[in-house]
């Protein structure tokens, strides 16, 4: 039964154990001969045996999956609750001296994620001493090379392995279990070999919500044969498969108890366990390679996946490759708890039928042989689960029995990566990195102070003023005075390059091959804070201190009855006025002084005469780091009423994943809102009696299916049943293939037409194009030489006084990746200057190019080479020939119009043009306005990450506030709240909430 929970007495295990006579030996060990002829049933070719795995030794005292749950690890029909899988974990503790387990922490749904540690007898009765010996060798400050040779010596290699990270991908927990069992009582040497070198650290499900909610959907299937099951629209109670994308912004409880337990225990690998293509794929990358990394863990990637694939072709196992899959680039994962640190971070994706099911599969183009896939995989093959452990287990320890009989090298490679970290001033640069505390927006610094240090990157504050040549910018440096209180990254500790990575520029050249996923995240600009780079090592003898933690540092100043709270478009100015939401509050709707300060359009104003509502005003004030101003009079200044907006959150049941960024974003700005689905919306007769503002974050996708639904011949349910005790905790519907119909689109415009607000983002707003809700708006065709993955692009206001802007400088960093591409207009037209700014510059830093470990490199006869003086010159070109183009679509453009009609902010219709276009001109008033574009110049338009065909997307719309009716719909064509990264631009979406009454202001 799929997802089982035995639970036999210790008396009927220790029956079946004697029962279960084993019939032969093997090493002087008794096997287990039922196990053997359970993998032998299931797996269903021997090409996908291995010595490893097509025997289980006996024993009288510790449990195999077997015992324990009434099936083998990758049975046919069977998959294990993460409950179970912990259980059975912790029976095999009980029963060996080999196996400890250790609880990690909670999800978000308080269930709990364990560690399992396995190790010979005498690695487990002193594992806090090698603990303390990886600990010392992971920070050689404090370390001669004579102290860390000992250690290497009396040390061993820590692997830790974590699996069930992808909930669909099934294989990885059910392998574990089996595992954990043979490192309890294997006595093979290969397993001898790996205890005594090695200690191995498993988290066998690391999505446990997830894996939870993906068996029930088994069980589904399993009671209810014929029957369409739920797709599994919810892993975790925010994300998907993002949950391996967090990282850098260390939102999840899995990506912050990864980074604790990596402290702990300082493993020399960590090794995720996927599973997706055949037959096994174990990582290499393809390049280009993030350019922070150390050289040493790239070829450590190679040697590690070259040495499995050599050892399973020597098997004669079809279809384990490396390679041209993974890039190696985006810093993103889940394993850049170790990648960042100076660990060596690894996958494998072993091929999964995701079901425990047996199936014949089409291999398609991967069965094709290639120089790195000499033994490729068959073009067609029946495969198992069971299939799945075998591949995945036999080389998992292949790699754990490579690291082990090589510990020494991996424990000295381990402490050099510190070692050349901390000499990363001397050799290569930067010296450090300055965050001006002091800045306009000082919690947004906050903010990202404290990522940093929650990244484990130590933070020193200065205790001097001082001035010293620093760069804001790639190529530009200048002499900068900073202020005692600044902070100062050194990076001469040992994660200095994580800092450095987080925090440079990235470039990533169009004609590298197609990125895997992100490829710019340079946070200060993700932030809007600036950040400083500084290549002269005197700054590392600037009076500093450690910054141990950072508090809100707030209050009130002055005696006045009214109250000023600046705009700043930081996500607490939002947090502070849906904190006081039965508080009156109104909002400039243009910038005014007051003595010598001089306060932004949208800053917020309260009478504070009564005491209680001073109080309270200060006490939100202070909690959240913000100052008030208290002020003897009302200024002289139009303003409108802040009313606090009903909100409601509208998911459909195709995709929740992007739309959980937003969830946990708004969260965390302590916004409160109604998450719903489609179904909400044709179950409301009057959407406006309900709510003031829908959001439709990312993941509407197609029109068709959202209206028409997916025409089941019956209802699909997503709710908590006996058999599926998991579901219909975050949300529940009793058909998920419903559509909203015809009549759910006419409610969404009577919403708007009435005063609702729509906030639509990314692939969303074309339900709103293609509905004809968000008119004068197209979406423009992606086209297929624009590349622009997941980057940092340069935007402009260009509508300061509407109210989405409020508090934010004309020009910022905003995140967008490929599409959409919207227009304002009622007929073509062309967008940007033209060209594409490619260069066959190579991917890496977009502030110098050097090789990790060495300075620039000098030319011996004394003039530097300077491939980017070139590059400046080559720019300036271009810039010459874009100022060309600009002219020639000037020209174009006067030429067309008398026969193309171009509707955008701020441009006057004439009254011939309105003669002529009659019945197709907008009133003024429903005219879209603009709020930002992406910049005018192609060559100013890229800020880090990939840019290919600049031309197509310059100038382009990215923020349009669309009148309909009496309401607005507010397109963003960027993602403003993505993977918690991009907290400088949570703002724009707030702004939105804060004034969805007045949304009309400053046109």
């Amino acid at each position: 039964m799929i997802g089982s929970r035995r639970r036999p007495r210790v008396a009927i295990l220790t029956l079946v154990i004697a029962v279960v006579a084993p019939a032969m030996a093997q090493d002087g060990q008794q096997l287990d001969a039922r196990y053997g002829a359970e993998i032998r049933a299931h797996t269903t070719d021997e090409k996908f045996l291995t010595p490893i795995v097509e025997v289980l030794p006996a024993s009288s005292t510790v449990p195999t999956p077997l015992d324990f749950h009434g099936y083998i690890a990758g049975a046919e029909g069977h998959l294990t609750y993460a409950a179970d899988v912990h259980s059975y974990m912790r029976a095999v503790a009980d029963a060996s001296p080999r196996v400890q387990v250790f609880r990690m922490g909670e999800t978000e749904e308080n269930r709990e994620r364990i560690l399992v540690v396995a190790g010979s007898d005498e690695s487990m009765a002193n594992l806090d001493r090698y603990r303390e010996i990886t600990a010392r060798l992971a920070d050689p400050r404090h370390l001669t090379d004579e102290e860390a040779t000992q250690l290497i010596g009396h040390g061993k290699a820590i692997y830790w392995a974590t699996g069930g990270l992808h909930s669909p991908e099934t294989g990885s927990p059910e392998m574990l279990m089996e595992l954990i069992y043979r490192f309890a009582v294997d006595e093979r040497p290969i397993f001898d070999e790996i205890r005594d070198n090695l200690i191995f650290m498993a988290t066998p499900v690391v999505e446990v919500d997830g894996r939870e909610r993906m068996i029930d959907i088994m069980r589904y299937r399993a009671a209810n044969p014929g029957k369409a099951a739920p797709n599994l629209v919810y892993w975790g109670k925010y994300v998907a498969h993002d949950n391996n994308r967090d990282g850098i912004g260390l939102a999840l409880t899995l990506s912050r108890q990864a980074i604790e337990t990596y402290l702990q225990w300082h493993p020399q690998v960590m090794h995720d366990l996927h599973e997706s293509v055949p037959f096994l794929y174990i990582m290499s990358g393809h390049g280009p390679f993030n350019s922070w990394l150390d050289p040493i863990t790239t070829e450590e990637w190679v040697e590690m996946a070259w040495t499995e694939v050599r050892k399973m072709n020597e098997w004669n196992v079809p279809g384990v490759w490396t390679f041209n899959f993974f890039d190696g680039w985006a810093a993103n994962y889940m394993i850049y708890a170790a990648m960042g640190r100076n660990s060596v971070g690894r996958f494998y994706e072993t091929f999964g039928n995701s079901v425990p099911e047996t199936q014949m599969r089409e291999i398609g183009s991967q069965s094709q042989r290639a120089w790195y896939r000499m033994n490729p995989p068959t073009p067609k093959v029946l495969w198992s689960l069971r299939n799945n452990t075998n591949l995945m287990q036999s080389a998992l320890v292949v790699g754990l029995h490579n690291v082990a009989t090589n510990k020494d090298r991996f424990l000295e490679t381990f402490y050099r990566k510190g070692k050349r970290a901390i000499e990363k001033p001397q050799r290569e640069g930067p010296a450090a990195w300055l965050i001006p505390a002091d800045g306009p927006r000082p919690r947004l610094t906050r903010r990202l102070v404290d990522l940093l240090q929650a990244q484990t990157i130590e933070l020193h504050v200065a205790s001097e003023a001082f001035e010293i040549e620093a760069s804001r910018q790639p190529d530009d440096s200048e002499t900068v005075q900073f202020a005692a209180g600044d902070i100062i990254v050194r990076m001469d500790q040992p994660y200095s390059r994580l800092a450095d990575m987080l925090l440079d520029y990235q470039y990533y050249n169009p004609s590298d091959p197609r990125p895997y996923d992100d490829t710019g995240w340079s946070l200060g600009p993700l932030f809007n804070v600036d950040t400083y780079r500084v290549k002269d090592t005197a700054v590392l003898d600037v009076s500093m201190m450690a910054l141990d933690a950072t508090a809100p540092d707030g209050g009130i100043s002055g005696d006045g009855s009214t109250l000023v709270l600046a705009a700043t478009g930081e996500p607490e100015v939002a947090s502070f006025r849906f904190a006081l939401a039965d508080l009156q509050m109104r909002a400039a709707e243009d910038e005014f002084t007051i003595g010598d300060t001089t306060y932004p359009a949208g800053s917020m104003l309260i009478d504070g005469g009564d005491p209680e509502v001073r109080r309270r005003a200060v006490g939100a004030a202070t909690e959240l780091g913000l100052w008030l101003n208290a002020i003897s009079s009302t200024p002289e200044v139009a303003a409108h009423d802040m009313p606090v907006p009903r909100i409601g959150l509208v998911h459909t049941w195709i995709n929740t994943q992007s739309e959980g960024w937003w969830r946990y974003a708004l969260d965390d700005a302590g916004v409160p809102y109604e998450y719903i689905s489609t179904d909400a919306i044709g179950e409301t007769d009057n959407l406006n009696e309900r709510w003031d503002v829908l959001i439709m974050a990312p993941g509407w996708g197609d029109v068709t299916r959202i209206v028409q639904g997916a025409r089941s011949n019956q209802p699909i349910a997503w709710k908590r049943t006996e058999v599926t005790p998991n579901l219909g905790h975050i949300d529940s519907t009793d058909d998920m293939t419903a559509g909203i119909g015809f009549d759910g689109v006419a409610k969404i415009q009577r919403f708007v037409e009435h005063g609702g607000i729509i906030i639509a983002a990314t692939s969303s707003i074309g339900f709103l194009t293609q509905t004809g809700i968000a008119p004068y708006v197209r979406i423009d065709d992606t086209p297929s030489d624009m590349k622009a993955r997941g980057a940092l692009f340069s935007a402009r206001i260009t509508a300061e006084l509407s109210p989405i802007a409020y508090g934010y400088d004309e020009d910022m960093a905003v995140y967008f990746s490929n599409a959409p591409l919207l227009r304002v207009d009622a007929a073509p037209r062309s967008f940007g200057g033209g060209g594409s700014d490619e260069t066959e510059r190579a991917s890496g830093r977009r502030g110098e190019d050097v090789v990790p470990g060495h300075p620039p490199y000098v030319d011996p006869e004394g003039e530097a080479d300077d491939p980017e003086g070139e590059a400046d010159e080559s720019e300036g070109e271009a810039d010459e020939s874009e100022g060309e183009a600009d002219e020639s679509e000037g020209e174009a453009d006067d030429e067309d119009a008398d026969e193309e009609l171009y509707f955008d902010d701020g441009q006057d219709l004439s009254d011939r043009m309105r003669l002529l276009a009659g019945h197709l001109v907008p009133a003024p008033d429903q005219v879209p306005r603009v709020v930002m574009r992406f910049h005018d110049s192609s060559s100013e338009l890229l800020i880090s990450g990939l840019l290919g065909d600049a031309g197509a997307l310059a100038s382009r719309p990215a923020i349009i506030d669309v009148p309909v009716g009496d309401g607005h719909a507010v397109l963003f064509a960027i993602n403003p709240m993505w993977r918690n990264q991009t907290h400088g631009q949570y703002g724009l979406v707030l702004n939105t909430l804060l004034h969805f009454a007045a949304l009309d202001a400053g046109r």
